[in-house]
């Protein structure tokens, strides 16, 4: 029992002594709370949070009082669990910065639980310091560790500790997205891909196996012929492996390649002009892939073999992995993953 409350008076000490540290550091600070998790499974694996600051929200908070960038805030987690209080910094990144509007920011968060009466959880935010030189340090890419790769699609930045170099397309612009800001295209005909990795990337070591690629989706109408979520591809006369959508009707069908002689020609459609968040899971079994819109299940493939392309062209968000005459995605896409 003596143990026990050694343990826990030291467990206190410590974080009463980190507030106090970065409390003596800067002028201005607010808790957040985070409202929970209404899941049945607790996400544990650093979870990216998602924190929106304007002028005067959170209260008090102003831009003139902040590095031009955002670049000397920093955060605490506060997580209490029947009574025992983990206080920990954590890192962040910007997303996007803008001092006459609202600014995103994601806040790496260990834990994620559902609140109950035993279970809180809040986020203590600090900006204005009196020397920004002498805060601990930011490593924005470690929000991203449990990531192959992150596109904000703000630009052609990959923000993981693996910086992907990614290039853009000739016809790809900048827009209002579902989170921040968004890339993409208003090509009624072919013009390449919205951003497109090359090969020799970790994204190769991963999406041979097991994998998940997320992503926010508008598609602003049909282009001419199909358009693409993502592609892999060997050669530019191969077929391609990835999300493919078709024109039908007033929407899109979505479509899962493996091949050329496996696609999976589903009947269920995206409608225009509308955001949508997409997670295409492939499991590395042949045929087992699972296609989730707006977080709940929208199909499961039957005709989709596994087959995935080497990838010698690399990887391409929004068309065709080296290819300028079809498949370039006539919209908009932001915030997509790939995981591991």
């Amino acid at each position: 029992m003596a143990s026990a409350l050694v343990l826990a008076c030291t467990r206190e000490a410590v974080a009463d002594g980190l507030i106090a540290t970065y409390e003596s550091l800067f002028n201005d600070h607010v808790d957040i709370t985070v409202p929970g998790y209404s899941g049945g499974t607790n996400l544990q694996l650093d979870f990216p949070l998602l924190v929106r600051v304007s002028p005067n929200s959170p209260a008090g908070f102003s831009y003139s009082r902040v590095d031009p960038n955002g670049k000397d805030i920093r955060f605490l987690y506060c997580m209490t669990n029947n009574g025992i209080e983990t206080i920990q910094a954590v890192p962040y990144e910007v997303d996007n910065w803008d001092t006459n509007g609202v600014s995103t920011l994601w806040v790496k968060v260990p834990r994620l639980q559902a609140i109950s009466a035993n279970v809180s959880l809040r986020l203590k935010m600090y900006w204005a310091p009196d020397d920004p030189d002498a805060l601990p340090a930011n490593r924005a890419s470690e929000v991203w560790d449990a990531y192959t790769a992150v596109w904000h699609m703000n630009s052609t930045v990959e923000s993981t500790a693996n910086g992907i170099a990614t290039v853009a397309g000739p016809a790809v612009r900048a827009g209002a997205g579902a989170i921040g800001l968004a890339l993409g295209t208003r090509a009624t005909t072919a013009s390449g891909p919205i951003l497109a990795a090359p090969k020799g990337t970790p994204i190769d070591n991963v999406t041979t196996g097991a994998y998940t690629v997320t992503g926010w989706v508008k598609i602003n109408s049909a282009a001419a012929g199909s358009s693409w979520f993502y592609t892999r591809r060997a050669t530019p006369e191969d077929d391609a492996y990835g999300v493919e959508f078709q024109p039908s009707g007033a929407g899109l069908k979505t479509w899962i390649h493996t091949d050329g002689a496996n696609v999976d020609k589903s009947t269920k459609t995206l409608d225009f002009g509308e955001w949508v968040h997409l997670a295409v899971v492939h499991s590395g079994q042949p045929g087992k892939h699972t296609v989730y819109k707006n977080g709940a299940a929208f199909y499961e493939p039957t005709n989709a073999t596994r087959e995935d392309k080497n990838g010698t062209l690399g990887f391409a968000l929004g068309g065709l992995i080296g290819d300028t005459s079809e498949g370039t995605l006539n919209g908009d896409l932001d915030e997509v993953r790939i995981y591991p």
